[in-house]
């Protein structure tokens, strides 16, 4: 018996969200890279709620501050670190 077109969508579309829900898929890196960085111990926080609070955060905000941080790190390679000292 051949599953219907509508159960592989549904399947699709649960395997996305399941891979969507992860802290790694939400910071857009791969799980090795996020165990690398361990980016629960540059926030000073348990890796049990920095989790809780990455996937719960919206994905634009997490765009947005990847995008800030990504600018912040140009102009200091353009200017120097100290240019955001005043």
């Amino acid at each position: 018996m051949k599953p219907g077109k509508f159960f592989i969508n549904a399947m699709n579309l649960l395997k996305k969200l399941k891979r969507e829900n992860k802290p790694w898929a939400v910071l857009g890196m791969s799980r090795r890279e996020y165990e690398a960085k361990r980016p629960w111990k540059v926030a000073g926080v348990s890796r049990d709620h920095f989790e809780e609070i990455t996937v719960m955060v919206p994905a634009e905000i997490i765009e947005r501050l990847k995008e800030e941080a990504q600018a912040e790190l140009l102009v200091e390679q353009i200017f120097g670190k100290d240019v955001f000292k005043e």
